[in-house]
């Protein structure tokens, strides 16, 4: 691991204007002090660079790595790079953005490609919060509660919802594929 020392200053002078005393110390940073402080600067790809130069995701301590999801959550949610989305480690974020998307009727313009790796993202994320059985600690804003069959997990439900999206956009990117250029693509619209 690299080092990284701050220095401190401390100042002392004497009665003379003209002579000052000044004493150093030298004392180590740790990771997770520098890359908070470039987070507070608003310095995402900064801190994550950071972050990887001291292999900090793997060090970092559970409660800890919740610093980097917060560069990760902004980097997406600014440039929609799903790299950035698929290393967020809070499931129920990933979760809440795909069902999200599958809610919504205008999809913000975004490739259909990209909706469908956001889905697919989301359904894993599923799948993964099933299998270690946390669905009740999973909250979603983007789920409604109230239409929501009581016999049945919220999780298993989005993860049959995410499911079936794929299917049904794979399905339309086949069509759509197939029948490019003909005089009926312009009136094939998968969110119609």
């Amino acid at each position: 691991l690299p080092f990284l020392y701050r220095l401190q200053k401390a100042s002392t002078q004497s009665h003379s204007p003209s002579s000052s005393l000044i004493m150093c110390a030298i004392e180590k940073v740790e990771p997770k002090t520098l890359i908070s402080s470039l987070i507070q600067q608003h310095q995402y790809a900064e801190a994550l660079s950071m972050a990887s130069q001291f292999n900090y995701q793997d060090h970092a301590a559970e409660d800890e790595k919740g610093i980097l999801d917060c560069c990760y959550k902004h980097l997406w949610s600014v440039n929609c790079d799903l790299d950035m989305l698929k290393s967020i480690q809070d499931d129920g974020y990933i979760i809440d953005i795909a069902l999200g998307l599958e809610n919504q009727n205008q999809k913000e313009n975004r490739e259909l490609s990209k909706i469908r790796d956001i889905w697919g993202e989301g359904l894993k994320r599923c799948r993964k919060v099933m299998q270690e059985k946390r669905g009740e600690d999973i909250t979603l804003a983007s789920y409604d509660y109230e239409k929501h069959d009581k016999n049945d997990s919220v999780i298993q439900c989005v993860a049959s919802k995410l499911q079936s999206g794929i299917i049904r956009l794979g399905t339309y990117l086949l069509i759509s594929n197939r029948i490019q250029g003909s005089a009926n693509a312009r009136k094939f619209d998968f969110f119609t």
